[in-house]
């Protein structure tokens, strides 16, 4: 993968001060000597947050990149040292509304709630799509099979089904799953969780990895192909097989499933998915798991995580810093414009300000819809449970705890950019980068 920019030509950077927190597993798969690097070399001075201590105490930030996806999950589940974090947090960014977040809490709650995340897309332009679909899901909140099977029915559920804990972030159990093939076995499942029917992807997932306006695709291992039956229910860890390394038995397709030309995704349609789940969750940093039926050729989301591992892609800390500092320079230009418009701007400083907002407002208008964020109650009065019926899958859930010498299949190295005519250039952009934490443009 390339820079986004020559180094050496860059002139000599205004530091900005960006503050940083991930949980001790995150930062650990970081390359944290080459992120600095590239922070200095981006103009960015990296300060590790203290969560213990006031955010006051710690210095004025322009930015905060955050993992707290666990810590907010722990809060909503009643933990108190988690809620306190968390609200202190809230009250920081009220008192300091300049500072960009990356992302914004609200719109990471999306994330949290497997239930929530799949009836968002499948609300989503992409539910209307004849190849591009969810899959069909519905939510267990008890063990009674009478129950369960009936919600199954009107969902369009069917076996074999993949039952998933709703809570997707907080502990290890978040990505502990369960493969059932028969009414029989519902009496396994463990509430409350979302069963989402499994399609058959011929052990194949591909990862697709955001930052902003850029994307890249990975191909890793996945479930093999199953089928309804009188079979006992499969228990699993969606981390374990899902790895670049993966070498398990539930990879390993069997002897009837070997040999069939394995479905590859369009480029075009996966730069079509990761446009629009951007534009519902308006977030920057997010990965979106696909596979690819076996049968019709339709596309399942599966999964999506907030600032997943990055996994195989080379350039991560340079394209990460990079859209850091275009999110801060974002947001100084709209401050200032606005500045400017509260005071009565003379023509020169009008046409100054319009010279350098000139190409973000172009890509606004093209692009209105995501120019700013609703809000959470918006967002979710929206909703549809129309799904797909033909459509199924497995949750891979995030790639944080791969190894970093691990080395899975990319297949476009090159960052993709996003453009209106849904192709893809490693050299072209057309519409502005995801900020739902900034004002709208003035």
């Amino acid at each position: 993968m390339k820079s986004t920019g020559d180094e050496k030509n860059l002139p000599a950077p205004v530091f900005y001060r960006v503050g940083v927190w991930m949980s001790e597993k995150k930062s650990k798969k970081f390359n944290q000597s080459e992120f600095d690097s590239q922070c200095r070399s981006h103009g960015l001075d990296l300060v590790q947050i203290d969560l213990e201590r006031p955010l006051e105490d710690q210095g004025e930030f322009a930015l905060i990149l955050h993992k707290l996806t666990d810590v907010i999950a722990k809060g909503n589940a009643g933990d108190e040292p988690s809620k306190h974090i968390i609200a202190a947090f809230e009250d920081y960014l009220r008192a300091h509304p300049d500072v960009v977040v990356v992302d914004p809490l609200e719109q990471i709650l999306l994330l949290l709630d497997r239930t929530r995340t799949y009836s968002l897309i499948s609300g989503s332009k992409l539910g209307r799509e004849d190849v591009l679909c969810t899959p069909s899901f519905v939510e267990f909140t008890s063990t009674e099979q009478a129950e369960n099977v009936a919600k199954m029915k009107a969902a369009g559920v069917t076996f074999p089904i993949i039952c998933k804990p709703t809570v997707a972030h907080g502990s290890r159990m978040a990505h502990q799953m369960a493969l059932i093939f028969n009414e029989e076995s519902l009496g396994d499942v463990s509430p409350p969780c979302v069963a989402q029917t499994f399609v058959n992807h011929d052990a194949v997932l591909y990862k697709l990895y955001v930052v902003g306006d850029k994307w890249e695709c990975v191909e890793r291992p996945s479930l093999k192909n199953f089928y309804p039956g009188d079979h006992k229910t499969i228990f699993f860890d969606s981390h374990s097989v899902s790895k670049a390394d993966s070498d398990c038995l539930l990879n390993k397709l069997d002897v009837e499933d070997q040999g069939r030309q394995v479905l590859k995704p369009c480029q075009e349609k996966l730069q079509k998915i990761v446009l629009t789940v951007r534009e519902t969750l308006g977030m920057g940093l997010f990965g979106v798991d696909i596979v690819v039926n076996n049968q019709n050729g339709r596309y399942a989301i599966v999964d999506i995580n907030a600032f997943p591992g990055y996994d195989g892609v080379s350039d991560f800390p340079s394209i990460l810093c990079q859209y850091m500092l275009d999110q801060i320079n974002l947001k100084q230009r709209r401050s200032s414009s606005l500045a400017i418009s509260n005071r009565g701007a003379t023509t020169e400083e009008r046409e100054h300000q319009s010279a350098s907002t000139s190409s973000e407002t172009s890509g606004q208008q093209k692009s209105e819809a995501v120019s700013a964020s609703p809000s959470m109650d918006e967002i979710m009065s929206g909703l549809s449970m129309d799904t797909c019926q033909e459509d199924s899958g497995i949750d891979t859930g995030d790639s944080s705890d791969e190894k970093k010498d691990r080395k899975p299949i990319v297949l476009n190295r090159i960052f993709r950019r996003f453009n209106t005519k849904g192709t893809s250039s490693p050299a072209s952009i057309n519409l502005p980068s995801i900020a739902p934490h900034l004002p709208p443009p003035v």
